[in-house]
C-alpha cells in the first residue's frame, strides 16, 4: 500500500514538472497586438480609436494609433506614432504605461448656411498619455488610455462670412483630449 503511495505521488510530481516544463516551452511568443474601442463624451461627440503596437523588451511598446471624432458637425481624422514605456516590467495581470506621443490630425466641417463650403484644419500634436491596463487572459487584455495633446494647427478656408466673403485666419496653438476604452488581441 504504500509503495503504491509512493508511486502515485512521484508519478504526479513527475508530469506536473513535466507538464509545467513544457507549457513554457510551447508558450508562444506574442509580440504583436491590434485594439479597438472608443469613449462617447455624452450626447453626440466620441471618438473611435484604433491601433497597431508591436512589443518591445521589458513590455515597452510602439504604438501606431488611429483617432476619428465626430460630434454630429466637426469631424475629425487624426493618427501618429507613441511609445509606450511600460512601469511594471514583468509578467503581470496589471501594468501601467507612460505614453508620449506624436500626432498629426485633420478636421473638416460645413458651416450651417453653407453647404458647398469646407472649413478645414491640419496640424501636429505632441501627446503625454497614461494608460492603466489590465491582461484578460494570454490574448486579450483591456487598457484605458488618457493622453493630453498640445500642439499648433493650420486653418484653410477659417474666419467668418464678412461682405460677401470669407476671411481666413492663419492658424492656433491647441490642446486637446484623447481618451478611449480599448480592447486589444495580442498575437
Amino acid at each position: 500500500m504504500t509503495k503504491k503511495i509512493i508511486l502515485v505521488i512521484f508519478c504526479i510530481t513527475a508530469f506536473s514538472i513535466f507538464g509545467h516544463c513544457q507549457s513554457d516551452n510551447e508558450k508562444p511568443a506574442l509580440s504583436h497586438k491590434v485594439g479597438i474601442g472608443g469613449f462617447i463624451f455624452g450626447g453626440k461627440p466620441f471618438y473611435l480609436i484604433a491601433s497597431y503596437n508591436w512589443i518591445l523588451k521589458k513590455r515597452n511598446e510602439i504604438q501606431i494609433p488611429v483617432y476619428y471624432f465626430s460630434n454630429g458637425i466637426i469631424n475629425e481624422l487624426s493618427t501618429g506614432a507613441a511609445y509606450n514605456w511600460a512601469l511594471i516590467k514583468k509578467e503581470r495581470r496589471f501594468n501601467f504605461f507612460i505614453s508620449p506621443e506624436l500626432n498629426f490630425n485633420y478636421y473638416w466641417y460645413h458651416p450651417k448656411g453653407y453647404p458647398n463650403f469646407t472649413v478645414s484644419k491640419y496640424g501636429y500634436f505632441v501627446c503625454l498619455g497614461l494608460i492603466p491596463a489590465m491582461k484578460i487572459s494570454s490574448h486579450f487584455s483591456t487598457a484605458f488610455e488618457l493622453k493630453i495633446a498640445h500642439g499648433y494647427q493650420w486653418k484653410k478656408n477659417e474666419g467668418e462670412y464678412r461682405d460677401g466673403e470669407f476671411h481666413s485666419d492663419k492658424g492656433a496653438w491647441c490642446t486637446r483630449l484623447l481618451c478611449g476604452l480599448k480592447l486589444y488581441y495580442q498575437f
